[in-house]
């Protein structure tokens, strides 16, 4: 049985709108809790954790079937394969988990605002394979190993931020790089 639950909600700012071929990167500005019935303890993201949630290929069909959904999922299943806190096939089960998580929150809302039972059960089977099909595409990508050459490789591309004071708008930031903060970089046009 699936008892694993969110406990705090995903707060973000877009942090590198550059990142990703456009689609950004994102960074948390609250902890993102979950407790994870597979690993029974809660998985605790930190503030400050950069993201680019379910990375699916911009191919317009790909995209339109799997992209920009199981936000929080992803979070977790980013944080858990970057920290190696557990093996990489538990954290894509995790990820699967946490995707189920949120396909019954939404049924659940469906239902507070009015939806029949005919349409909370087409939106679940909908979702469930949604959710399905992301897991067997990590899945595939753990057995294939291809992951650790990216890990590395994203993990050189990563800017370390600091908190601080920005050199050019002396204002406070949580993540500065170089000195300066992502308003800064963005309006100056800096990496």
């Amino acid at each position: 049985m699936n008892n694993s639950h969110f406990l705090s909600d995903l707060v973000v700012e877009l942090a590198e709108p550059w990142a990703n071929d456009g689609a950004g990167m994102w960074r948390l500005l609250e902890p993102l809790n979950f407790y994870s019935h597979r690993v029974q303890k809660v998985l605790s993201v930190d503030t400050d954790f950069t993201t680019d949630f379910a990375s699916v290929p911009r191919l317009p069909l790909a995209y339109a079937a799997f992209g920009n959904r199981f936000h929080r999922s992803a979070v977790v299943h980013d944080w858990l394969c970057r920290t190696r806190a557990v093996d990489r096939d538990v954290a894509d089960k995790v990820f699967l988990d946490a995707m189920r998580v949120e396909i019954e929150e939404a049924a659940t809302y469906q239902r507070s605002t009015g939806a029949d039972d005919e349409e909370i059960n087409e939106y679940k089977a909908k979702a469930e394979g949604a959710a399905r099909t992301m897991y067997a595409a990590v899945a595939l990508y753990t057995k294939t190993g291809l992951w650790k050459k990216d890990h590395a490789e994203f993990a050189k591309t990563m800017h370390t931020g600091v908190p601080g004071d920005c050199e050019l708008c002396g204002m406070w930031d949580s993540w500065l790089v170089d000195g300066v903060c992502s308003s800064c970089r963005k309006k100056h046009n800096l990496p």
